[in-house]
């Protein structure tokens, strides 16, 4: 515990007195899950290679000027979504990405559900991690606050050039950080043509039997597991939540709110606490701002529309 340094869930475990870290909880419930889920069909022979699966083309038409604007919708909330998460300090673009899968899911007609290949689901993926990645820079630039570890390293340049990041960067070296944003323009785009480049390469990659697939993926996995941390325990905390999220997709759950639970969890409780602190334990202090208010009117609402959509099928 941050504020009284007591052990909690730790279980005796010494390996959990920091904590799980991120690398093996997320590459457990989302890619080891899914490999287990694919094996699965596979060996019932429901795979992609099964009779009446759908078959891949390699030379499919590409992306149309019709799909673009049907999900252009998804794209803006996405990046909006990307956007304001990446700015807020501890968050990062991950968290935009999977909160803007989200949003993509909940609001997907029934006859398009995410999680199946949507192109919805993607496109509000991508844009929330996009949006979210140039954004953790927002909190650098004006308050002198890295977001991420990333915009740590940026700031640790910052300050070998003797820069100091805060609100009068702007007024004494604006045309630096406009010359950073052209960088960043560039830089999307460059990915753009990149990305239109290899395109065609990458998606040969579909037509490789799962069964050859997904042991390589594992392995890769594993793997990377390993190296992020050097602990082979983190190897078999991947493996205990790949076998979580792969009850969790049998029982008809996604994985994906456990792990932003995970990834908010701690921010909110470090945050609750701290205002507890300041406000000797009043609870009021969450509702003196207006800027708390409209957050959590906020919340209420979405809460409101979720469990309405919940009830209409019923009603």
């Amino acid at each position: 515990d941050l504020f009284t340094n007591i052990e909690r869930f730790t279980f005796s475990i010494r390996q959990l007195e920091g904590g799980i870290s991120v690398v093996p909880m997320l590459l457990g419930l989302l890619v080891f899950s899914e490999v287990l889920v694919q094996l699965r069909r596979e060996l019932l022979g429901r795979g992609v290679h099964a009779e009446g699966a759908m078959k891949f083309d390699a030379n499919s038409p590409p992306l149309s000027g019709r799909e673009l604007r049907k999900h252009l919708p998804a794209i803006l909330y996405g990046g909006s979504i990307g956007t304001i998460v990446g700015a807020i300090p501890g968050l990062g673009a991950t968290v935009g990405a999977f909160l803007a899968y989200s949003e993509a899911k909940r609001t997907a007609p029934a006859d398009e559900p995410v999680g199946r290949g949507s192109l919805r689901g993607i496109a509000a993926a991508e844009s929330g991690n996009s949006a979210g990645t140039g954004a953790n820079l927002i909190p650098l630039v004006t308050l002198g606050i890295p977001g991420n570890v990333e915009a740590a390293l940026v700031l640790g340049a910052f300050m070998i050039h003797g820069l100091t990041p805060g609100p009068f960067l702007m007024q004494q070296q604006g045309p630096l950080l406009y010359a950073i944003f052209i960088s960043l323009i560039a830089a999307n785009l460059l990915l753009l043509l990149l990305g239109f480049g290899f395109l065609r390469l990458a998606r040969y990659t579909l037509m490789i039997n799962p069964r050859i697939l997904l042991p390589i993926i594992l392995v890769i996995s594993t793997f990377g597991t390993y190296a992020a941390t050097r602990q082979l325990f983190d190897v078999v905390i991947m493996l205990v939540f790949g076998l979580v999220g792969y009850a969790m997709r049998r029982a008809g759950f996604s994985p994906i709110p456990m792990l932003i639970a995970f990834l908010l969890g701690p921010i909110l409780e470090d945050g609750i606490r701290r205002s507890l602190l300041m406000s000797g334990g009043d609870l009021l202090i969450f509702f003196e701002r207006p800027i708390s208010l409209a957050f959590i009117a906020l919340a209420m609402i979405s809460l409101f529309l979720l469990f309405r959509r919940m009830a209409k099928p019923r009603g």
